[in-house]
């Protein structure tokens, strides 16, 4: 069983619609949630105008986001 980390993001500006779906589809693909041992993101879940805080609580060691 490999070695576990926590992460953490913070993404902010501004994206198109476009470029928010396919944000929104990696995010989910990732498993990412938006607090500590959360619920796993929903763009519902968003705060318009407010950086995007997400958390991973399960990244192995030496594994990459997917980008």
């Amino acid at each position: 069983m490999p070695d576990c980390a926590f992460a953490s993001i913070v993404i902010g500006g501004r994206v198109s619609a476009d470029d928010f779906i396919t944000l929104c589809h990696l995010i989910v693909c990732e498993g990412l949630s938006r607090e500590e041992d959360g619920e796993e993101f929903s763009p519902e879940l968003r705060s318009e105008g407010q950086p995007l805080r997400l958390f991973e609580d399960q990244r192995a060691i030496g594994t990459p986001f997917v980008g």
